[in-house]
């Protein structure tokens, strides 16, 4: 499981050690998204994560630890702090396939409004993930129809 953490985001951010990731993409009506968290060899904590959908219901899902066939197609991790030549160790993939197994270690629903304006969901749970360890973020379209989603995280290592 993963473990509590406290953080300061600003003083991390001064250090160079906070970083951002961010994609978007569209999700048919009952159909899933996936992207893939490789962890270098240090600990990444994740400090917040938010999800936006243009006009469904939607499901993240995280998995621990996978059977999976990696990515290929990564997505940068922007360190926070512009001034610093740091980068992180933890990749992102946007393309995993053979998913099959893992712990799940969150999963949050949200609804997108009666008025189908889109959803949100915008979360400061904080975790710290495992080394050298593959994680998969899973979103589920639960609605009637295709929409467009989209995704950020923020994290440090240590």
């Amino acid at each position: 499981m993963p473990s509590w953490s406290r953080f300061d985001p600003p003083d991390l951010s001064l250090q160079g050690l906070l970083y951002s990731v961010s994609f978007e993409g569209s999700i048919g009506s009952g159909q899933s998204s996936y992207s893939q968290v490789k962890t270098g060899a240090l600990k990444t904590t994740v400090t917040h994560f938010g999800l936006v959908s243009v006009s469904e219901n939607m499901r993240f899902t995280v998995l621990e630890a996978p059977t999976i066939t990696n990515g290929t197609t990564q997505v940068a991790a922007i360190n926070v702090n512009r001034n610093s030549a740091n980068t992180a160790l933890t990749t992102f993939y946007t393309d995993p396939t053979s998913i099959s197994g893992g712990t799940q270690i969150l999963v949050v629903g949200f609804p997108s409004g009666s008025n189908k304006v889109g959803g949100i969901v915008d979360n400061e749970f904080v975790w710290t993930c495992l080394p050298n360890t593959s994680y998969v973020v899973k979103i589920d379209n639960l609605g009637n129809s295709t929409s467009s989603v989209f995704f950020n995280m923020g994290f440090y290592e240590h």
